[in-house]
């Protein structure tokens, strides 16, 4: 084989080792398929899982850096049936007064850390859905629709919605404009 070629494939395939893994455990699958994928996936894996103090559901939780340093905290929710509902990455320990939506290319870089880069670029070009400032909440909320996943940003993080999702969930953003909707 020519030597250079050589190198050129050996350079590919540890790239590929230690690329973000395509984001393949999404919300609805189950938590056999999502352990899998974390477990393949570089940027998660100090994932443990661990109880709510509040109401005693599991979630799976992981720190993690960007390219560029920035330290973010990947969170996915366990429901009764044992299957993913949730997933979000975040800013790690940002001040109350951090705004996501004033950060995009943050955002983006979290997504890419943990979903590699064709979600990353889904999100960034993603269309908007809306915008709203949820009761009592001082920062608003966005809701993008991408061509593989929707995007809910607000705050330090960004969740990762099925598409099939994005209408539902911007009814219920909208309803929470008037009313307190919880956590």
């Amino acid at each position: 084989m020519n030597e250079g070629l050589g190198r050129a494939v050996r350079l590919a395939l540890l790239t590929l080792c230690f690329a973000p893994a395509a984001a393949s455990a999404m919300p609805g699958q189950s938590t056999h398929a999502f352990t899998a994928w974390a477990k393949s996936n570089g940027a998660l894996h100090g994932l443990t899982r661990k109880m709510n103090e509040m109401s005693a559901d599991p979630y799976y939780s992981a720190s993690f850096r960007t390219a560029n340093g920035t330290a973010g905290t990947f969170v996915s929710n366990v429901n009764d049936s044992n299957a993913i509902f949730m997933e979000s990455v975040a800013v790690d320990s940002a001040s109350d007064s951090y705004d996501i939506l004033k950060h995009l290319d943050t955002a983006a870089a979290l997504l890419r850390a943990v979903y590699g880069a064709g979600i990353a670029g889904d999100f960034t070009g993603a269309a908007l859905v809306g915008r709203w400032k949820l009761k009592d909440d001082v920062m608003p909320t966005a809701l993008y629709r991408g061509k593989q996943f929707g995007y809910e940003a607000a705050h330090a993080f960004v969740q990762v919605w099925p598409l099939d999702q994005v209408a539902n969930q911007a009814k219920t953003l909208a309803s929470c404009v008037r009313e307190e909707c919880g956590d």
